[in-house]
């Protein structure tokens, strides 16, 4: 560039590098690594078989994040995560042999076999409780 005092002469001009540096933020601490999501495993049920409502423990690895436990595509009536590595949950209304299945953020684990029983039935009352030798009676029983 011309100096316009004199014009034989040039002027320098400041360069981007000879401007004073700008002060620079604190560097941010490394981002921690995220463990990655790993779906659960069922190792062990307990009890195999049992009723509507029954509480069933299961054992395994990778519980948390849990989002749904089924039997046979349905929802558990209820399910509590006890810890990485167990959960209680109470078997809805089914019938015959089911899978178990635990889902979480990090995907759906094996299924373990589990066979709703028929509930015996409990006889409470029986009205009349004596009649006629001969029979003919109408009985109701309850229960």
């Amino acid at each position: 560039m011309e100096n316009p005092e004199n014009p034989s002469s040039t002027a320098a001009r400041p360069s981007a590098s000879s401007a004073p540096a700008a002060p620079s933020a604190p560097s941010a601490a490394p981002a921690p690594a995220l463990a990655p999501l790993v779906a659960p495993v069922i190792s062990l049920s307990s009890p195999f078989s049992g009723v509507a409502g029954t509480t069933v423990t299961l054992t395994g690895s990778g519980f948390t994040g849990v989002t749904a436990v089924t039997f046979g595509g349905m929802p558990a009536s209820s399910f509590t995560v006890n810890s990485s590595t167990g959960i209680t949950a109470v078997a809805p209304a089914g019938s015959g042999t089911v899978q178990i299945v635990v889902t979480t953020t990090g995907g759906t684990s094996n299924g373990v076999t589990f066979s709703y029983t028929v509930a015996t039935p409990v006889i409470t009352a029986l009205t009349p409780n004596q009649g006629p030798v001969a029979g003919g009676n109408t009985v109701t029983l309850t229960g």
